[in-house]
């Protein structure tokens, strides 16, 4: 019963193993030892060569002669699929040398592999979930940051540009009160030098009206005291013999004729000099005395040069600016002469009398 063996039998056998090994876990798993080639001699179980041996070998019933042959039938349909695969996963190999294992075939990997791959996609994804938030965060931050400093910047841009506008008008006003300011300088430079200039000026005449002073204060003290030493000359006599005495001074008439030069040299000759006409003198009060002839012209101590006039004590003559002229025809009319009374220019060249003047003395001897 037990040794009949049927083809249903093997059949059912057959789907029945077929069916457990394709329920097991790793069957449909491609790894490198499914890839390796069938085991050498030596991982083979040994075989009882020798006769000995072989006879302690049980001997195999009928039916599990069978079992065993429906086995290797079953065993060679399945690894002739299996050998496909090997053939295909070795060329694949062989064309992507130097790749992981995992590379080969997206069905290479384990539910193990696929679950750390997933977990760690996963971290990955929740990281960059993190790291995105975190920098739009930033990305809020630094964009209110920057329109807070240009709302700052434009503020203070604002203030800047209104104090550069009152800095400009402050400047403006500075440099109009700085040319006022020129002005006026200028103005009181102008000022200064026509007060200097007109200080100067009134130095001049303060400085000839005090020298005018002190020759009329010594002129003065003079005819003080001629008019004192004159009194006395009346009453004893001071001029010499040939001389007149007229108030304090003596004159002297000549009788010949000469040019103003030589009647100059002739006065000085007799210790005097050509008449000299200063206050109270004059020449009216003079011709008046009664001692000159009238048809005569007599040389008197007056001489101009260039456009004043000097007596001949190197004083200038107070009081005279214009002279009448000569007849003559010559234009060098400067030596004054006296007739009728009055004063006339005419030629230093010409011959005319002449009269001298000297101060009375008591020394003089009586004439």
């Amino acid at each position: 019963m037990f040794e009949r063996v049927t083809y249903a039998d093997l059949q059912f056998a057959g789907s029945r193993q077929e069916k457990s090994l394709g329920e097991e876990p790793d069957e449909g798993e491609l790894t490198y030892e499914n890839l390796q080639g069938p085991r050498a001699q030596g991982d083979l179980p040994p075989r009882a060569t020798q006769g000995g041996e072989d006879q302690s070998l049980p001997q195999e019933t009928p039916f599990q002669t069978g079992v065993t042959a429906a086995a290797q039938g079953l065993n060679t349909r399945k690894q002739q699929p299996a050998a496909r695969t090997q053939s295909a996963l070795v060329r694949g190999r062989q064309g992507c040398a130097g790749c992981p294992e995992w590379c080969v075939s997206p069905s290479g990997w384990s539910s193990r592999t696929r679950s750390v791959a997933l977990g760690v996609l996963g971290i990955g994804l929740f990281l960059l979930s993190i790291i995105s938030v975190s920098l739009g965060v930033q990305y809020l931050q630094a964009s209110r940051q920057l329109q807070q400093a240009s709302r700052d910047h434009t503020a203070k841009r604002q203030v800047l540009q209104a104090g550069l506008e009152e800095s400009q008008h402050l400047l403006h006003l500075t440099e109009e009160e700085l040319n006022s300011t020129r002005v006026a300088l200028w103005q009181s430079r102008v000022a200064e030098n026509q007060t200097r200039w007109q200080l100067q000026h009134q130095e001049r005449l303060l400085y000839q009206t005090n020298h005018s002073l002190a020759v009329l204060r010594s002129e003065r003290e003079s005819l003080k005291a001629n008019l004192s030493h004159a009194t006395s000359c009346r009453q004893i006599g001071c001029c010499p013999k040939g001389w007149k005495l007229f108030r304090w001074k003596c004159l002297w008439i000549s009788d010949t004729k000469r040019n103003w030069d030589g009647s100059k040299q002739a006065c000085k000759d007799a210790s005097s000099q050509l008449l000299i006409l200063k206050e109270p003198w004059d020449a009216g009060v003079i011709w008046s005395s009664g001692s000159f002839e009238q048809s005569n012209h007599y040389w008197i101590g007056l001489k101009k040069s260039y456009s004043a006039f000097y007596w001949v004590d190197q004083f200038p003559a107070i009081g005279i600016s214009d002279i009448p002229k000569c007849r003559e025809a010559n234009y060098k009319l400067n030596c004054a002469y006296l007739h009728e009374g009055a004063l006339h220019l005419c030629s230093c060249d010409g011959r005319k009398k002449f009269i001298c003047e000297k101060t009375a003395t008591t020394s003089e001897p009586i004439g």
